[in-house]
């Protein structure tokens, strides 16, 4: 019996009306008006009614396309004079089911590029797709990812950390570390809200509390300084290329961010900006390694007002050192040494040297030949 195309066509219409999930597949195979065959439509027959979403959609159209193609796997072969006695014809029920497993791969693939987008790692898509074409699994997918080039730049972090003997974020962990520097940096320096920064605060090893922490306390004491320490500020930070931290923010926060322990160094230079403008409201000009003595002296003492201990140790300093100086030449004695004077001025520890110099003057203008009980000079904390 002559097979009725038209007559399957219309059959197969009437089962899309039945399955609306089915019926914009079925209209796209009966589209060309050639009609179907009584293998397509038997394929329509078994699987339509399987067809209950758009993975299922899709699995279905793209084999039934085959069929309308003239796909070998479905073509009933040539042979013993052209009678379907000679020959076999796929089973449209396998054919559909590896049409699905296509799909549904294709479907894995595609939610996982948009997992990947979703997540900032819309770097690995390209690799992805390549997968894909390589006909991968997504599950082979998964491992072969951690192995390329792409994935390990993307995570390049972590490089950092196992330098450091520290252990590897996992993925999660290295994507909840930059979501948590992201929401840091954001509002107050933007410019730096990015994956360049996050990339090297993973591989410094510093956590997004101690990211927080550098941040506050180098800031705070910008923030909180005078005018006239703010004005020394620039002299102490060109070396990080920042002329004038209360503006350059991005670029101090940088320097703050970086290298094993930047804080450190910052804040001995916010220490010595605050010391120099006490010694310019003292009228006393140091030179820089002096500052940088005096600093270490204070920062060691767990001295935390700097600039008004500063102020007022150059106060006092500049008045011990030309009498003491003095009465070295005077009485034919060694001088006394800044770092004496320092701690004299500084700390209140006065100087045993400079106590015995006062005595002999005193001696002298009392008319006594030894040592006296009173001695110039302030009360002091206590004697070295």
């Amino acid at each position: 019996m002559a097979t009725d195309y038209k007559k399957n066509a219309q059959e197969a219409k009437t089962i899309a009306k039945s399955n609306p999930a089915a019926a914009k597949v079925i209209a796209q195979a009966t589209k060309t008006g050639e009609g179907l065959s009584n293998n397509e439509l038997a394929f329509i027959r078994n699987n339509a009614a399987k067809i209950t979403n758009t993975t299922d959609a899709v699995a279905f159209l793209g084999s039934l396309q085959s069929r309308l193609d003239a796909n070998a796997a479905f073509a009933t072969p040539t042979g013993g004079g052209g009678s379907t006695g000679g020959g076999t014809v796929a089973d449209p029920t396998t054919a559909y089911l590896q049409a699905k497993d296509e799909a549904d791969k294709r479907s894995a693939y595609a939610t996982l590029e948009d997992t990947f987008k979703q997540y900032n790692l819309e770097e690995l898509v390209p690799t992805i797709k390549q997968f894909l074409k390589d006909n991968l699994s997504p599950a082979e997918a998964a491992l072969e990812l951690r192995k390329s080039d792409t994935y390990k730049q993307r995570f390049k972090g972590n490089e950092g950390r196992i330098a450091k003997g520290l252990q590897a974020y996992s993925p999660q962990e290295y994507l909840n570390a930059e979501e948590a520097y992201y929401g840091l940096l954001k509002d107050t320096l933007p410019g730096l809200a990015n994956k360049a920064t996050f990339q090297k605060l993973i591989a410094g090893g510093v956590s997004p509390v101690e990211t927080q922490d550098r941040i506050n306390k180098v800031f705070n004491k910008i923030d909180n300084a005078s005018a006239d320490v703010k004005n020394e500020l620039g002299r102490y930070f060109k070396q990080y290329n920042v002329n004038d931290p209360t503006a350059q923010r991005n670029q101090l926060a940088e320097a703050i961010l970086s290298g094993d322990d930047p804080v450190v160094k910052l804040e001995q230079n916010v220490q010595k900006a605050q010391l120099r403008a006490g010694a310019t409201a003292a009228g006393y000009i140091p030179s820089e390694q002096r500052i940088e003595s005096i600093q270490g002296l204070l920062s060691q003492a767990g001295v935390t007002d700097i600039y008004k201990t500063g102020q007022q140790g150059f106060q006092t300093l500049s008045q011990l050192e030309p009498s003491t100086t003095k009465l070295a030449d005077i009485y034919k004695e060694a001088p006394v040494s800044q770092e004496e004077l320092q701690k004299e001025a500084f700390l209140g520890l006065k100087s045993e040297r400079r106590k015995k110099l006062a005595e002999k003057e005193q001696a002298t203008f009392s008319g006594k030949s030894g040592t006296t009980q009173v001695s110039l000079g302030q009360q002091s904390k206590g004697n070295f």
